[in-house]
């Protein structure tokens, strides 16, 4: 019986035993990525390899009424990078 990659999540979750597990990983470097498969983009390292990818996705929006903004000198965010919010106010932590 095949399973699809939500089949197989739920099952994990129950934990009950599928015939393989998701996966995920936090050091898929691009340098792996650009010299053993051609640049590839990390989605396309897990679909090769058939591997149910979990992907985390971190939204950070600044309160634009409270004097939150984006940071201006963060680039382009990569995999697993959330965007920057900074704050002129002050906070006191006790």
């Amino acid at each position: 019986m095949t399973l699809t990659h939500k089949q197989r999540l739920l099952i994990a979750l129950k934990r009950s035993q599928a015939y393989r597990l998701p996966i995920t990983t936090h050091q898929l470097m691009q340098y792996f990525l650009d010299k053993y498969l051609s640049g590839a983009m990390s989605q396309a390292f897990f679909e090769r390899f058939d591997l149910d990818a979990i992907t985390w996705v971190v939204y950070h929006k600044p309160n634009e009424p409270l004097g939150d903004y984006k940071d201006s000198l963060q680039g382009e965010t990569g995999f697993l990078e959330a965007r920057r919010v900074w704050s002129d106010r002050r906070q006191t932590f006790s």
